[in-house]
């Protein structure tokens, strides 16, 4: 067989809110077989918002609220870093558009 995960150079998981267990599923078979693996949660105008209303949090509150689960859930089965998540908004190029 010449397909599957195993064949990725990078696989780019993209979340909206939260990541399902299959995105971690995917990632965990993907580093196993030394594919990069990059996390890429989207909607984060929507989250600020939504946290400063519901929370009285920051920009800088919620986007460290949202890296810390998403840090969470990923290593309960393979590793991550801090460098493999990124937060993005369409509506808005403040996140993290510049560390492409």
């Amino acid at each position: 067989k010449t397909f599957g995960l195993r064949y990725f150079n990078l696989l780019i998981i993209v979340v909206g809110t939260r990541l399902k267990e299959i995105d971690i599923d995917s990632a965990l078979i993907a580093k196993e077989n030394g594919v990069k693996v990059i996390y890429v949660r989207g909607k984060m105008d929507a989250a600020v918002d939504d946290n400063f209303h519901d929370k009285g949090f920051t920009k800088e509150q919620t986007e460290n609220e949202i890296r810390q689960y998403i840090l969470k859930e990923v290593s309960k089965k393979t590793p991550i870093t801090q460098d493999d998540i990124y937060l993005f908004s369409k509506r808005s190029e403040e996140f993290d558009w510049h560390n492409l």
